[in-house]
């Protein structure tokens, strides 16, 4: 069966995956930029590692796409007791890979060993996770704010303690999750392979979107330059690529492989801003000159040229990724107006010409 590769780009935008199915088994090939170095749970983020987590773990809660709601993964429920406490449930048949049950008392074990070991600067707004039950979690937190609450339960890793313990390095190189792949192979620096394996959530209602298993193996391919991810690609090594250079993407849109290829482009989280100086004596201290700079800048323009199109204009250091954004905030604010920019250039008391960039 033939079946269309992804190019995935990852500059100003991100792309999404799919499969390529073989005679016997369904194997998708992966371009990686960067070998993930610790495959444990609870170790540092890395560029590589981004790229693998959902795919190696599960966490209390994830979202069903990029950008969407949160539901449950290992989470069944939860109640608010205060503004700062939460109980919750997880699911009573959960296992791991070694056939290990999984319970409260593991979830909680994960979020203290996160804690202690400081790689999640997020967790320092948990106060305290208990056990109250062989099912259920009591949370404090410092405080909570919107969107905090699923962030905070997205963050860990979740693993058996006794699959953790019995790991001789912390699960660096062969770790045991509830995932519906279990990693098979990893050579550091070379390929990562991860195989389907029986999924405790027997009940496909239940299962979220980054928990579904719809190809037998998963390979990644470490290829760290990003020109040799295009010609992998084009050579067929890889079917998915995050890394291909924003110059070869046409070729992959409406050029010579575009038939072989579907790109889908999403906006990354990082938002690049400009802000005025306001130390006394700088001439920023001026509003109206502030005004005059902020309707003088094409930030559409900038988008078009500095990121080839590839980006999005936006009103506050923010954007759509963030479970807290308003979309009302996309409304007009100082739309790119030289008019108006000359008016209150003059208001600022400069003339034309005046000011320079240096």
């Amino acid at each position: 069966m033939n079946m269309k590769r992804i190019v995935v780009f990852a500059l100003a935008l991100v792309m999404l995956a799919s499969s390529v199915v073989g005679a016997t088994e369904s194997v998708v090939q992966l371009g990686l930029p960067a070998d993930p170095g610790d495959l444990g749970p609870f170790s540092g983020m890395s560029a590589g590692r981004g790229h693998l987590l959902k795919t190696m773990y599960e966490t209390l809660v994830d979202r069903n796409d990029f950008g969407g709601e949160f539901v449950g993964v290992i989470m069944k429920d939860y109640v608010a007791i205060s503004e700062t406490e939460y109980e919750m449930t997880i699911y009573d048949y959960v296992y791991d890979q070694a056939g290990n049950h999984l319970t409260a008392a593991d979830v909680a074990f994960c979020y203290n060993t996160a804690k202690s070991l400081g790689n999640l600067p997020k967790l320092n707004q948990i106060t305290s996770i208990e056990a109250t039950g062989d099912y259920t979690l009591k949370f404090v937190f410092t405080s909570i704010r919107l969107g905090d609450l699923a962030t905070l339960w997205s963050e860990v890793p979740i693993v058996t303690q006794a699959a953790y313990e019995a790991s001789p390095d912390s699960m660096a190189i062969t770790p045991i999750t509830t995932a519906p792949y279990k990693v098979t192979r990893y050579t550091s620096g070379s390929v990562l392979v991860y195989e389907k394996v029986d999924y405790w959530q027997h009940d496909a209602s239940k299962v979220a979107v980054p928990s579904l298993a719809n190809v037998d193996k998963i390979v990644y391919q470490m290829i760290p330059e990003p020109s040799m991810h295009t010609i992998a690609l084009q050579t067929g090594q890889i079917d998915i690529s995050t890394s291909v250079p924003a110059t070869d993407l046409p070729g992959f849109r409406t050029g010579r492989y575009a038939d072989g290829f579907m790109v889908t482009e999403l906006g990354k989280n990082l938002t690049d801003m400009m802000q005025f100086n306001l130390y006394e004596g700088n001439p920023f201290t001026n509003e109206a000159l502030r005004k005059a700079v902020a309707y003088a800048i094409d930030n559409n323009g900038f988008v078009a040229g500095a990121l080839n199109g590839q980006g999005r204009a936006t009103k506050i250091p923010g954007n759509p990724n963030f479970p807290d954004f308003n979309y009302e905030w996309d409304g007009k604010y100082y739309e790119f107006d030289l008019v108006k920019a000359k008016q209150l250039l003059a208001e600022a008391g400069y003339k034309p010409g005046e000011l320079t960039i240096t």
